[in-house]
């Protein structure tokens, strides 16, 4: 667990709780999203719930084939009900979809366990999620622009 030295207040977790749907994306994301949907279906799971991912999906320039969130599956990751309702949605087999995230404890590992293969984007190395991989990811990439040149180059 991080701590950074300090013990906020009521009022300042209210805000920063508040402030998260206004949270900007990454500023490759748009653009790497809208090249990998020209050539793959694309889905979300995500620890979220359907109004939190409302408020982010304003922000995104491209539709999900479909969007699991916590609240619709009633379960948080690294929990394997959203990845199984991932594929059973999608209706694609484990081993024909690959799951790309940053969380080691929440999307690696638990997709490993499932046999669905990911790819860890790794923008801050791993000063926010020490590395402790029980399946290691396939690739490893630091943004989302390398992973699209990547996958479609």
């Amino acid at each position: 667990m991080l701590t950074f030295g300090f013990t906020p207040t009521n009022v300042e977790t209210e805000r920063f709780v508040g402030s998260v749907r206004n949270w900007p994306l990454f500023p490759d994301t748009n653009a790497s999203l809208r090249r990998l949907s020209a050539s793959f279906r694309l889905a979300v799971i995500s620890n979220v719930d359907d109004d939190l991912f409302h408020d982010t999906a304003r922000h995104l320039s491209v539709d999900f084939d479909d969007v699991i969130t916590s609240e619709r599956v009633r379960a948080y990751k690294p929990a394997l009900d959203p990845f199984e309702t991932a594929f059973t949605r999608l209706g694609v087999p484990p081993n024909r979809l690959l799951h790309v995230a940053q969380s080691v404890y929440h999307d690696v590992n638990p997709a490993g366990r499932l046999g669905i293969d990911c790819v860890r984007v790794r923008r801050y190395d791993d000063q926010f999620d020490p590395p402790a991989p029980q399946t290691d990811p396939v690739h490893t990439v630091p943004d989302l622009t390398t992973l699209a040149d990547g996958l479609l180059d």
